[in-house]
């Protein structure tokens, strides 16, 4: 029988299990950022000092004050007494007190005054030097018929001048020529020139130049046109005047020629006046205060040019200035010549309007002195001099005894004649040695009969 076996049913696989849905993870808290710091406070930054405001001052301290018609260009000041000119052709000499020692009147304006020891020159604007050292004029040098003298030194002797052709020339005591520079093209100014052991210092529309005693140019500064200046210790300051920045002072290593600094002369205060441009400087002789002054304002500056304060002259515009220590000497296109106190008491006073203003002496103009000699029969106690013709030149020896009798004698152009005899008061043997110069007046020794 056969026997018939039940399949069992296949077992079921059992169903593929799905996996299991993922629960979404937790998310965990997001680290917390920092809080942002609040910035600190800022402490606030320490104020730089403001930089200095020069000092506006209500006006200087005017200790005396003479003045004449017209315009005072020329100025002499020396330890003892202070010298004007006129271009009325005007010379006063004053003590530093202000009390008028002596005066001349010459033939042409007076732009430049020099002393030389005992002897003073008027640069005039008939292209002579004259001789101030007598009661009466003399023409010592003539310079340039064609020009007006603007600036005159002497040094040792040797006279040199500046003109209005912006040309230097330098003289001996004979008045021969040394040498003489002349610009090309010719220029329209020359104010400035100073003499000393190194050189000469010549300023003129060009800039400012330095020459060898032999005339050779050692170097050139360009500049706007030179009104004035001075060349003490180791620096040239000079006052200049372009058109397009106004005037300036300008100060020059005297070595090299650079241009160390430039200081402007332009006032912001509510009284500053477009007119009047006559403009001059001046220094101490260590540069530590330079001092410029233009259109009726003086401003000064320290030894790099940076203003201190300014001030109203309230006697002009300048047109010369000199230092003595604390006194600042001035001549203005008004007609004054004054003298200003500039001391640090001074100053301080001017910035609270105590700055007082003496009463202003007015000269009247006088004549033009006569260039006539006394004749006298007998030297007395004078010394003889004798004028003699050497080829075309004439010369003038001592013929007292007791000088060299073959020395030169410095005696005025106009009155050499060959043959003729002087008696002056005294005669001075030159610093440099070789020759002589007069003392006081000249006469005329008469012959004997």
């Amino acid at each position: 029988m056969t026997r018939t076996t039940a399949k069992k049913p296949a077992a079921k696989k059992p169903a593929a299990k799905k996996p299991a849905a993922k629960k979404p993870a937790a998310k965990r808290p997001a680290a917390k950022k920092p809080a942002a710091k609040k910035p600190a406070a800022k402490k606030p930054a320490a104020k730089k000092p403001a930089a200095k405001k020069h000092d506006r001052l209500w006006g200087l301290p005017i200790l005396w004050a003479q003045a004449l018609p017209g315009q005072a260009v020329g100025l002499h000041v020396d330890d003892h007494e202070v010298w004007g000119g006129w271009d009325s052709g005007d010379v006063v000499a004053c003590d530093h007190a202000g009390t008028v020692l002596r005066r001349w009147r010459l033939p042409a304006g007076v732009d430049a005054l020099v002393a030389d020891e005992a002897w003073r020159y008027a640069g005039c604007r008939d292209g002579t030097v004259y001789d101030l050292t007598a009661r009466t004029p003399r023409a010592a040098f003539v310079i340039d018929p064609s020009a007006q003298v603007q600036a005159v030194e002497v040094f040792r002797g040797n006279l040199v001048a500046a003109d209005s052709h912006g040309a230097c020339t330098a003289l001996d005591p004979e008045q021969n020529v040394l040498w003489k520079y002349s610009p090309k093209p010719r220029g329209t100014t020359g104010w400035m020139v100073r003499a000393e052991e190194s050189g000469v210092f010549l300023g003129n529309s060009a800039g400012v130049h330095r020459f060898t005693w032999k005339g050779r140019r050692r170097w050139s500064c360009e500049t706007a046109w030179v009104g004035y200046g001075w060349a003490d210790g180791e620096r040239v300051h000079a006052i200049v005047d372009a058109y397009t920045v106004g005037v300036s002072v300008v100060c020059v290593d005297k070595a090299t020629g650079s241009l160390l600094w430039t200081a402007s002369c332009r006032s912001t205060a509510p009284t500053y006046r477009p007119a009047n441009a006559a403009a001059a400087c001046a220094a101490t002789p260590d540069g530590a205060r330079v001092y410029g002054g233009t259109r009726d304002t003086l401003f000064c500056f320290d030894a790099k040019g940076r203003l201190l304060w300014e001030s109203p002259t309230r006697c002009g515009a300048t047109c010369s200035m000199a230092l003595r220590g604390d006194r600042l000497f001035v001549v203005t296109h008004t007609g004054v010549l004054a003298c200003l106190d500039v001391s640090d008491e001074a100053v301080a006073r001017a910035k609270t309007r105590a700055g007082k203003r003496a009463a202003t002496q007015k000269l009247s103009p006088i004549a033009v002195s006569a260039r006539t000699v006394d004749e006298v029969a007998d030297a007395g106690a004078g010394v003889v001099l004798e004028c003699v013709a050497e080829g075309e030149r004439l010369r003038v020896y001592v013929r007292s005894p007791g000088y060299h009798a073959t020395w030169h004698c410095q005696f005025p152009r106009d009155l050499r004649e060959p043959g003729a005899r002087y008696v002056v008061d005294a005669v001075r043997e030159a610093t440099q040695g070789g020759f002589y110069r007069t003392l006081g007046e000249i006469r005329r020794l008469r012959a004997p009969s």
